[in-house]
């Protein structure tokens, strides 16, 4: 399978997943009539006993896979994302709307394969890079 993730200019970030007969720039994410989110990166996937693996990269856009997209690719597939992302991009407007930089604490540094186990679902800023 294959993937774009789409930034749009609030910082929320969205995948979008698609077969292999599909080239990655033929994939567009609109956010208003004739206005579109951006993609920052992009690749193909697969699942493994242990989770999500990217590899690859879209050469018709440009963008390899970052090191967080395993980890929002297997969130957006357990259908734990909706509720990430609504939180997300609440949290991103309102560090904006206060005009704070969005900062995080402390993170490990993260993997090119993401393991279900270790997925903390109830963590709001989980995929936020």
């Amino acid at each position: 399978m294959k993937y774009v993730i789409f930034e749009y200019p609030n910082g929320a970030r969205f995948p979008v997943i698609f077969g292999n007969h599909t080239t990655h720039s033929t994939i567009k994410l609109e956010m208003e009539k004739g206005t579109y989110a951006r993609p920052i990166s992009a690749g193909e996937f697969k699942i493994g006993p242990h989770g999500v693996e990217t590899f690859g990269e879209s050469s018709s856009l440009h963008l390899k896979p970052r090191k967080t997209d395993a980890r929002m690719l297997l969130f957006t597939l357990t259908n734990a994302d909706a509720l990430l992302i609504e939180r997300n991009c609440a949290f991103i407007e309102k560090k904006r709307q206060k005009g704070l930089a969005l900062a995080l604490g402390p993170m490990s540094e993260p993997k090119t394969t993401f393991d279900r186990r270790e997925a903390d679902f109830t963590d709001p800023t989980a995929i936020l890079p």
